[in-house]
């Protein structure tokens, strides 16, 4: 009796284990993808500078600053393997006496297999700058996205608004309302792959960078600092980091990024050999991000 009942409890407990893990939930976010390993490994603060193609993502008004047109190709790999985000920023497609268009390709995987993933994600980002005045600059930027699980898939649009101001070489401020718009969720429920539509976190960020001398290029060392409120909740993100050359070839890298809920680190280096960048960016602390992320950049003459 005192076995069969033992037997019965046992079989209880597996059914209602089953049952519980059948409801399991795995989301993952596909959203506007950031720019390139460098801005990565200064803990993302991208903001406040005009360097490269990739101001498209972090601030498109910075794009009337950029003094190197790029063209970038950035992929990111999550630490677990299983997202793969790659990005390739071309150099501005116009440059008129004060506006500039540039163009941006995006595509993300999450699943075991790059080859079969889960869930897909691409797009297009298209970005615009206008200079007011020699010193100050708007600019937006528009993302077209399309999301695609094996059941189902759909389209999402957001925008990135931002203002760019530098009074002198080598000092530059930023601010940047992001988050207008849609985005795209992936869910993954009792097996069944499923898209949907996700009303994208609005935040507001502002940043600013500091070269030294700011006359000279590279510079012996860049600081860039940037915070950011997301709106709605009681909650500010710090972000900050170093970049020194000691040598005219290569560029070392650090990051911190710091939050009510965890605090993070980040590294980077760089290799520069005469008109082609290679960046490397690593953030090992699971509390905010893990990932590492490459760069492979060509520099055009101006």
């Amino acid at each position: 009796m005192r076995i069969n009942t033992l037997k019965l409890i046992f079989l209880f407990l597996i059914t209602a284990s089953n049952g519980v893990f059948s409801q399991l939930l795995y989301e993952y976010n596909g959203h506007p993808i950031n720019g390139g390993a460098r801005t990565a490994s200064l803990g993302g603060a991208g903001v406040g500078e005009a360097y490269d193609a990739n101001s498209l993502y972090w601030n498109p008004a910075a794009l009337s600053f950029v003094q190197r047109p790029t063209l970038m190709l950035s992929s990111i790999i999550g630490w677990n393997r299983e997202t793969l985000d790659n990005t390739l920023s071309s150099p501005p497609i116009y440059i008129g006496d004060k506006q500039v268009i540039a163009l941006g390709i995006t595509g993300s995987y999450y699943g075991k297999t790059w080859l079969r993933p889960f869930f897909s994600y691409q797009g297009i980002d298209l970005g615009y700058s206008i200079k007011l005045h020699e010193t100050f600059s708007l600019g937006l930027t528009l993302n077209l996205r399309y999301g695609s699980s094996t059941q189902s898939a759909l389209w999402a649009t957001s925008g990135v608004l931002g203002g760019f101001y530098s009074p002198s070489p080598g000092i530059s401020y930023g601010i940047v309302f992001d988050g207008i718009g849609l985005g795209v969720l992936y869910k993954n429920i009792d097996y069944k792959n499923s898209v949907k539509y996700e009303r994208l976190k609005q935040n507001l960020r502002i940043g600013t960078a500091f070269k030294f001398p700011s006359v000279y290029r590279p510079p012996y060392i860049t600081i860039s600092l940037e915070s950011e409120k997301i709106i709605g909740q009681r909650k500010m993100v710090y972000q900050g980091g170093i970049e020194t050359y000691p040598l005219s070839f290569l560029s070392l890298r650090c990051g911190l990024i710091a939050s009510s809920n965890a605090t993070a680190g980040t590294v980077g280096v760089g290799f520069k050999v005469n008109w082609f960048v290679i960046d490397y960016a690593l953030s090992p602390n699971s509390a905010i991000q893990q990932f590492h992320q490459i760069s492979f950049s060509y520099n055009f003459r101006h």
